[in-house]
């Protein structure tokens, strides 16, 4: 094992928004601890998807602190987009 998940799952954050699904600080200071790399779960690289899978809400607020989050991770990094909905220039 090298790598593994450190944060809560997106479909979860979406259901109870209050649940950070950004939000790896503590889970990481563990896995790192252990010798592990960081990975935060899928995140889209468009703020927003019409009619993408994870309706009703398809709407990314924040979504160059996940880009930054996820890039810092340190572990594999993963897009969630729905088919034609990504966006290149961030992901580069």
């Amino acid at each position: 094992m090298t790598y593994t998940r450190v944060s809560n799952d997106y479909a979860l954050h979406l259901i109870i928004p209050k649940i950070s699904q950004w939000d790896i600080g503590m889970s990481s200071t563990f896995v790192d601890a252990i010798g592990l790399a960081l990975f935060k779960n899928i995140f889209w690289s468009s703020s927003f998807e019409h009619d993408g899978s994870y309706l009703p809400f398809p709407k990314k607020v924040l979504l160059n602190r996940e880009i930054f989050i996820v890039t810092l991770s340190t572990g594999p990094v993963s897009l969630g987009n729905g088919i034609n909905y990504t966006n290149v220039e961030p992901i580069m």
